[in-house]
């Protein structure tokens, strides 16, 4: 299983070298919506260009679970599918109910819930991909460090 905490951890740390302010959750959220809309932009048949954009999707979760202060591990909820386009399908649905709890009220119960559903679509995905969700992970985290250090070189 892939230690979600210290990936977390990795993209907090990547939040706090970009001087993100870490309550605009909102931000965050529509970062969440333009993601899953990019997903829209492959075909089921580019799997490592589709594994990298949810796992893009996955570090936005990181980001947001760093920022709500919720310990990845325990927000995590797998799903027992595999299959690529329900997992897609159903990732859609739960960023908009995530949205939607959160604009309600942001210390709602489900919210938590909801990301997990969320993170656990993401790794249905990946694992239907057959990637690597760590590798893949921890390839964008260190890249967009690497982004970030070259925009602020101090």
């Amino acid at each position: 299983m892939v230690n979600y905490l210290l990936l977390q951890d990795y993209a907090e740390e990547n939040l706090k070298l970009a001087s993100y302010d870490m309550t605009d959750i909102v931000s965050k959220i529509k970062a969440l919506k333009e993601g899953y809309d990019h997903l829209n932009n492959f075909s089921f048949k580019e799997r490592q260009d589709l594994a990298e954009s949810v796992g893009n999707l996955m570090v936005r979760c990181l980001e947001l679970g760093a920022m709500l202060r919720w310990d990845p591990d325990k927000t995590f909820n797998p799903t027992e599918t595999r299959n690529i386009i329900e997992c897609y399908q159903k990732m859609g649905h739960e960023i908009q109910r995530f949205s939607d709890l959160y604009s309600e009220q942001s210390d709602n119960p489900q919210l938590r819930d909801s990301l997990g559903n969320l993170m656990g679509y993401c790794n249905g995905m990946m694992e239907g991909l057959e990637v690597s969700e760590y590798q893949t992970l921890t390839s964008i985290l260190v890249s967009n460090e690497n982004q970030l250090r070259e925009q602020n070189p101090y």
